[in-house]
């Protein structure tokens, strides 16, 4: 059998208090210290992230303009092309001639298609886009878009019928 007992006194209690409360208090400045620093670092941050957010709603904008006035642009020399091959189409060509300036007003009417498709784009980023239901025809479009390629097809891969439809188009 045996005894365990502790003995403090009142004196060592207050010699190991000393440096407790020390430590304590030395540890809520620096909780506070690392507090007032974590704040400032979250403040810089969201101002960063603001400009960040204006810079580019900015260049948002600027692209929207761009794409505008860039299509208002070519749309009226592309107008002028379509209306020119349309006029010539009216008169007596032959059938080279002809086919030669089909593909040239089918090609303007689609980079005019794809212009509008393009501040189509504009107006939707700007939430101004009103949409429109239109019946498609599927075949005509088809058809259109093979004879196109077939045409460049054919002019690529037998240089005499390509020369053929340039020397019949430039006269």
């Amino acid at each position: 059998m045996g005894l365990v007992g502790i003995d403090f006194s009142f004196a060592q209690l207050q010699r190991k208090q000393c440096p407790l409360q020390l430590t304590y208090l030395l540890g809520l400045v620096g909780s506070a210290g690392f507090s007032v620093l974590a704040a400032n670092f979250h403040r810089r941050s969201l101002k960063a992230r603001a400009r960040a957010f204006q810079s580019m709603l900015a260049a948002d904008r600027a692209k929207s303009t761009f794409h505008a006035t860039l299509s208002h642009a070519i749309h009226t020399p592309l107008n002028g092309v379509i209306g020119m091959t349309g006029l010539v189409l009216a008169s007596a060509l032959s059938a080279q001639q002809r086919e030669c300036l089909d593909i040239a007003h089918s090609s303007g009417e689609s980079l005019l298609a794809l212009l509008n498709e393009i501040l189509d784009f504009t107006k939707i980023e700007s939430g101004s886009l009103q949409l429109e239901l239109a019946p498609c025809q599927l075949r005509p479009l088809l058809e259109e878009t093979v004879a196109t390629c077939t045409s460049l097809a054919q002019a690529r891969s037998s240089a005499p019928t390509s020369s053929a439809c340039a020397r019949s188009c430039s006269t």
